[in-house]
């Protein structure tokens, strides 16, 4: 049983979301999802009531109201909607370690979104979701991996993450029908959407071998 969720109810209404919890997205983008051979195509991370996203074209930090807002917007109008896994920590982190994930989860805001690093297996200027995810899991001292992290997929983090565990259901994300954007409202952030995303993929495709 897959769960549905306002996104203008808070999430804390329903359910509490700790600290260093991972949020991963299931059934968005089909490209990567094809490519990594995983049914998950992006995860981002919850700390102190914010959650740390490597999204394109930059690492941004959005409140947990704005994140699952940002799904259902995503979800408007389509037949097979993205789901939200929340993977949470079996035993709370510590003070220290959730300062030490902090500290670098600060510092990547606004870093460059890459995937050059995935694609090559060498690590560069810019940073994936997954590859953010797992390295803030590492500075707290808790997680360590066996490959380097830039070659971690949303899949492999979703598989290979240790001391979490599900909480509840997958999440069908929807915006409340009187907060519903009209097709022209959706069109036009549609095309705002693509001209950012055409920008970083020449950027992208311009620094791939350097």
């Amino acid at each position: 049983m897959r769960w549905a969720f306002l996104v203008l109810l808070m999430p804390s209404q329903l359910f509490a979301i700790e600290n260093g919890t991972l949020l991963f997205v299931e059934n968005g983008q089909n490209l990567v999802e094809c490519y990594t051979k995983s049914s998950y195509s992006h995860v981002a991370i919850v700390l102190d009531d914010c959650v740390y996203e490597a999204e394109l074209p930059e690492v941004k930090k959005y409140t947990v109201q704005e994140w699952f807002t940002n799904i259902g917007k995503y979800n408007e109008g389509k037949g097979s909607p993205a789901l939200v896994e929340i993977q949470a920590p079996d035993k709370p982190y510590t003070k220290e370690e959730l300062g030490k994930m902090k500290v670098f989860l600060e510092s990547q805001v606004g870093r460059r979104y890459s995937i050059r690093g995935y694609l090559r297996k060498i690590p560069g200027t810019g940073i994936h979701c997954s590859e953010m995810c797992a390295t803030a899991l590492e500075s707290s001292g808790r997680c360590n991996f066996s490959v380097q992290n830039c070659e971690i997929s949303p899949g492999d983090l979703h598989d290979w993450i240790s001391g979490h565990h599900q909480v509840g259901n997958q999440l069908y994300v929807r915006i409340k029908p009187e907060h519903r954007r009209t097709l022209c409202s959706r069109w036009s952030d549609w095309w705002k959407h693509k001209g950012t995303a055409c920008g970083w993929s020449c950027c992208e495709s311009l620094t791939f071998c350097w």
